[in-house]
């Protein structure tokens, strides 16, 4: 069977859905019985596949780590800094305090990286 486009990668047949347009539709009977027959099979095939455009090489040049849209759970806390180091968060304007979080997550994963911790 010749491989040929199907009909959802056709250029400019390509519909946009939102979060929430897949959250609302993945609750639908139809997805549920879509769930169950490929849970039936065993899991995903190559059918289940075959729909799906391949990536251009523009397209792959393009991806991000799935880390960069990744969003970590904030936790409050009350946290004591010295009022120099606050002063200069807060001279850069709105948003200081993601900077902040920022500059500790930066120092995290370069400890991380470097295998060492300091107390």
């Amino acid at each position: 069977m010749p491989n040929r486009p199907s009909e959802s990668s056709r250029r400019g047949t390509l519909v946009r859905k939102s979060a929430a347009d897949i959250k609302v539709w993945a609750k639908t009977p139809e997805a549920a019985a879509q769930r169950a027959a490929v849970k039936a099979r065993g899991g995903p095939t190559a059918a289940d596949l075959e729909d799906m455009p391949e990536l251009t090489d523009e397209q792959l040049a393009n991806l991000k780590p799935a880390a960069e849209f990744w969003k970590a759970r904030k936790k409050q806390i009350t946290l004591r800094v010295d009022a120099d180091v606050l002063d200069w968060f807060q001279q850069s304007g709105e948003g200081y305090l993601t900077r902040m979080n920022e500059a500790l997550r930066r120092a995290m994963l370069s400890e991380s990286a470097g295998g060492r911790r300091s107390r």
